[in-house]
């Protein structure tokens, strides 16, 4: 039987989709062990001999040199991407967060080699920050390349998932063992497990991406020649682009990055609360989160990516306070709803819009460059310091959240900010490029 068109464009979607959301689940698996042993390990094993504040701090601050490589890699692995191929650019960024995440396993620690420890950490989280820099942007330019027109939201969508399958599959580890294995062994050899998997979980999304074909937007780009376009002409000629983008990722930058890891800290050492209780919630959350991911990115093909993301910044602003509201009940089932209504705010409704938005402000021959740049920009500036800023701002106000809840406030407007800048530039493009979406023209952003 012969594949019509149509039928042969969805099969490679669906194909690139699930080719690029395991490797995103890879991604995040490393993203969210390293959060969690920030917020509960790091510190004490490689920050010892400081108080529980100063630990933690730096633990944060660990976290947040991850993200100050990721523009650079953004903008290196970006063009790498844009020149060579979607293909071959993520199956680069994979291997090399992988090979980092594994060697911060292997790792000796403060009371081993000294202050050596945490140089090794540092330049490890640098590494795999680099990889970082454009694995989740070329996924999302891939799938988008590679989606039907008018499901293009939906099929993004999946990216978020996978994002919170990976961070349910690290923190699950780390959760199963604290739970069998007692706290000395814990800091002795065991926070070393879930980092060592890291090895063997990359072989899955490895294997699926060697077999992909590449985009044919990419393939169209290349044979005029625009894949040779340097990044110079790409910040000449789309800054507002850039800006757009950036501003509208605030919300996923920091408040989702509060809700994913600060949290866990915050339950633990400001209310005290045995680490376990934190855990669950998380991976409760997590579970639920998945489904609303991949219900949000239907909601974006039928109304528009612009509304969704703007519908994001004002929730997420408004549940800011009643967020560490619930937080502080100390009460188990409140935690999760917390936590859950938080992810679904400010990363599960974002998932799929922004896997419309960001990729269709830039032309096919650098939209893995602008897409990288926008998004770490953010990052590197929001998302790696958020849990570092909101431990600084809880330790300002005496042990009160209210100015971290301020601070989530603010993200959501810069992100409706950044959406309302965008809009204009999507019309622009959209008179070139005939996109219809799945309620016609008007509901395509």
């Amino acid at each position: 039987m012969i594949e019509t068109a149509d039928e042969t464009h969805r099969s490679h979607g669906v194909r690139a989709t699930a080719a690029s959301a395991v490797g995103t689940v890879s991604e995040w698996y490393a993203y969210g062990i390293y959060g969690t042993a920030s917020a509960l390990y790091i510190g004490p094993l490689f920050f010892s001999g400081t108080d529980t504040t100063t630990a933690t701090i730096a633990a944060f601050a660990t976290f947040a040199v991850g993200f100050v490589a990721r523009p650079l890699g953004g903008i290196v692995l970006g063009q790498y991407g844009d020149r060579h191929g979607r293909k071959a650019m993520l199956m680069l960024t994979i291997s090399i967060m992988a090979a980092a995440a594994f060697l911060v396993g292997c790792l000796p620690t403060y009371a081993q080699v000294g202050v050596w420890a945490p140089i090794m950490l540092v330049v490890l989280r640098l590494i795999e920050g680099f990889g970082a820099g454009a694995e989740l942007a070329g996924a999302l330019t891939f799938v988008n390349e590679s989606a039907p027109t008018r499901r293009r939201a939906f099929f993004t969508s999946f990216m978020g998932a996978a994002s919170y399958t990976g961070i349910l599959l690290g923190t699950s580890t780390f959760a199963i063992l604290n739970a069998t294995l007692p706290p000395e062994q814990m800091l002795e050899w065991g926070w070393r497990v879930p980092f060592l998997l890291s090895g063997v979980i990359v072989i899955v999304p490895l294997i699926m991406r060697f077999r992909i074909e590449e985009s044919q937007s990419f393939v169209r780009a290349a044979t005029d020649g625009s894949r040779s376009v340097p990044i110079l002409q790409l910040l000449r000629e789309r800054k507002l682009a850039i800006l757009a983008g950036f501003l509208s990722q605030a919300v996923i930058g920091f408040s989702s990055f509060v809700v994913a890891v600060f949290s866990l800290s915050y339950l633990t050492i400001t209310l005290g609360l045995p680490p376990q209780q934190g855990l669950v919630s998380i991976i409760i959350a997590g579970v639920i989160s998945i489904g609303a991911a991949l219900l949000f990115g239907r909601l974006a093909d039928r109304i528009g990516a612009t509304r969704v993301l703007i519908l994001s910044g004002v929730l997420s602003a408004l549940f800011a306070f009643p967020f560490f509201l619930l937080l502080n009940t100390a009460h188990p089932v409140l935690i999760v709803v917390a936590i859950a209504v938080g992810y679904s705010l400010t990363y599960g409704l974002t998932s799929g819009a922004q896997g419309v938005f960001l990729p269709r402000l830039f032309d096919t021959r650098y939209r893995l460059s602008g897409v990288a740049i926008s998004r770490e920009l953010t990052n590197a500036l929001v998302g790696g310091t958020a849990p570092l800023v909101a431990t600084a701002l809880v330790a300002t106000a005496g042990g009160s959240p209210w100015l971290v809840s301020a601070a989530m406030v603010l993200a959501g407007a810069l992100t409706v900010i950044g959406v309302l800048i965008g809009i204009p530039l999507l019309r622009q493009r959209n008179e070139t490029e005939a996109l219809i979406g799945s309620s016609g023209s008007r509901n395509q952003w």
